[in-house]
């Protein structure tokens, strides 16, 4: 199985899986899928016109957080997503929504870490389509992702 000339690996649960990355937000994507010799997987194309999921105060991300007073982190203007989250290290994990979103990480969450030590915040917003192509379901999908880097302070 194909898809725009690349192999995919089979991910198991009968799907394949090709990650391409790279593409600006009004990138408009073709795909075409080269099906397998045994029809099991057919050959057709599918442009993805849906938008990229997005959202506004990314570059709020702070570079330091205090491990006394918490943090705080609004997201705003999240949409276009089926499914979204943000994870802070090993910490925790807070589900995204269209709209706005408050994360609070207090100083209760962050009792274990050491000062000094590197955290990172990691940001996942996905927005897929699922389609039809004889009698077969395929899922196309859209994603923005974001780590950054954030040091523990006292």
């Amino acid at each position: 199985v194909y898809l725009n000339g690349n192999a995919t690996g089979y991910a198991g649960v009968g799907g394949y899986v090709f990650q391409y990355s790279g593409n600006g937000p009004d990138f408009v994507d073709t795909w075409y899928v080269t099906g397998d010799p045994g029809g099991y997987i057919p050959t057709f194309s599918f442009a993805n016109t849906n938008p990229f999921p997005g959202c506004s105060n990314l570059d709020a991300l702070p570079d330091s957080i205090s491990r006394s007073r918490g943090y705080t982190l609004i997201l705003n203007n999240v949409s276009n997503l089926n499914w979204g989250s943000i994870r802070f290290g090993s910490i925790t994990t807070f589900n995204l929504v269209s709209g706005s979103n408050t994360l609070k990480i207090t100083p209760a969450m962050l009792t274990t870490v050491t000062p000094g030590s590197i955290e990172s915040i990691d940001l996942q917003l996905q927005f897929g389509v699922t389609v039809k192509r004889s009698g077969k379901y395929f899922r196309f999908v859209k994603e923005l992702q974001v780590v950054k880097p954030i040091k523990v302070v006292y």
